[in-house]
């Protein structure tokens, strides 16, 4: 796969959000980490499936798959990859075990990467499936004490099932699961249970997302 490289004209601001989640820490620093407003969509999907959070310009790539993660509904169960200009950052878990020529996720923050509104880069989750994911830069706000990072500030529809098959097998299996005549019908319509593509509970999402550290125990590196 080839590394994307950064590109612009993407726009879309909106404010902070200043209200309380009680019981639940602060990760924003005062004074420090500016604040940058994201969309992430699934490419391949129509209507689109995204999402658009506010992040610390401090957290790394690795906090930022985890929260992609966690705002989306995967369970992080597989490899991942940035695509960032002419680098790819990846898990220590890939670079030790292929050793390619890639850069440790933990290791580099948002700010070190000079972002800039407009820009877009490419977040590929599961190399089997391979679900790519377009995360654009809406803005870059200055830093705010007050608001609980990170944050889910708007989203639409479902995240497709881990494991369904990529793109082709997701729209394959709602198909089947729709067609009472299918004759994968009764097979799909089980393995999907009470999936409702159409479904997005941003309150849910954004309490999700917070927690976004524990994501890291779902992991199995498969």
């Amino acid at each position: 796969m080839n590394p994307k490289s950064l590109e612009s004209n993407f726009s879309g601001a909106e404010a902070p959000r200043k209200d309380s989640k009680a019981g639940l820490k602060k990760t924003g620093k005062k004074g420090h980490s500016n604040i940058l407003q994201i969309k992430v969509a699934i490419k391949g999907i129509r209507p689109s499936i995204w999402r658009k959070l506010l992040v610390n310009s401090d957290a790394t790539l690795h906090d930022l798959h985890l929260m992609i993660q966690a705002v989306f509904g995967w369970e992080n169960y597989h490899l991942y990859e940035f695509y960032i200009g002419r680098n790819n950052y990846t898990t220590s878990y890939v670079l030790e075990e292929d050793d390619q020529d890639a850069i440790d996720s933990s290791g580099v923050t948002l700010e070190d990467l000079h972002l800039q509104e407009g820009n877009k880069f490419t977040y590929v989750y599961d190399f089997g499936d391979n679900w790519e994911h377009l995360v654009s830069v809406d803005k870059i706000l200055p830093p705010d004490p007050s608001v609980l990072l990170p944050s889910c500030i708007g989203g639409k529809r479902k995240c497709p099932p881990e494991d369904c098959g990529g793109v082709y097998g997701y729209y394959n299996i709602l198909k089947e699961a729709k067609d009472p005549q299918d004759p994968e019908h009764e097979a799909s319509a089980q393995w999907l249970g009470e999936y409702d593509p159409e479904e997005f509970d941003m309150e849910s999402t954004d309490f999700d997302v917070l927690g976004y550290k524990g994501m890291e125990d779902l992991s199995d590196t498969t």
